[in-house]
């Protein structure tokens, strides 16, 4: 409501030019919090929901997320890249498609101009398990991280020891809580050189669709 309030006299042309600066910052403000909320939603969300286990490939998830940041990415001149191989598993199709999202919207949102992303869902073996993995791997450029800062990544409202850009510092909290919530987990990695790499792996659905 309160964001359609400032939006309307700005398309409509009936804002004076020095309010105009103005109006677009309280817009910024706005889609801001709206974030925020909507983070919050889906940290509770995923913290506390029953599943309703569905199939589901990640790599659906990360086509789609790469098209959802396909402008943001462009803006940031951060090269984002799909490799996409199928990774079947069985959950929450919402909570799933926003874990993916929130990997790569990471790596793009803590990048540098000029950096890249790479977003890799597919199926691997673990020694010493019965069954395979299902998992959801971005690598990207960044600041240097030191391994000691990697476990704050996840708590909620940590953006890290070099926070810029747009962002909650909800997003891995959310990705560790949903990948929780379906028995898997999730590691990150500092890269040589700068930048991260974020795995989660999940239980791999096997068998007939939906068993």
């Amino acid at each position: 409501m309160q964001r359609t309030a400032l939006e309307i006299p700005l398309a409509q042309g009936r804002v004076p030019d020095g309010l105009e600066p103005a109006l677009h910052r309280a817009l910024e403000a706005n889609a801001r919090t709206e974030q925020l909320v909507g983070a919050l939603l889906t940290l509770a969300r995923s913290e506390s929901e029953e599943l309703a286990a569905q199939p589901f490939d990640l790599a659906d998830a990360a086509v789609g997320a790469t098209d959802d940041l396909a402008e943001e990415a462009r803006t940031a001149r951060v090269r984002v890249t799909v490799r996409a191989e199928a990774a079947p598993v069985t959950g929450g199709p919402a909570l799933l498609r926003q874990t993916v999202l929130n990997l790569l919207a990471n790596a793009v949102r803590h990048n540098h101009p000029g950096g890249s992303a790479t977003i890799t869902p597919g199926t691997a073996t673990v020694p010493g398990a019965a069954l395979p993995v299902a998992f959801a791997e971005v690598v990207s450029t960044g600041p240097v991280l030191d391994r000691a800062e990697v476990p704050a990544l996840f708590e909620p409202f940590r953006r890290g020891p070099h926070p810029h850009g747009r962002g909650s510092g909800l997003g891995l909290a959310v990705v560790r809580a949903i990948t929780l919530n379906h028995h898997g987990t999730v590691t990150a990695t500092p890269r040589p050189g700068g930048g991260l790499t974020v795995r989660v792996e999940l239980p791999c659905r096997t068998g007939p669709e939906g068993s």
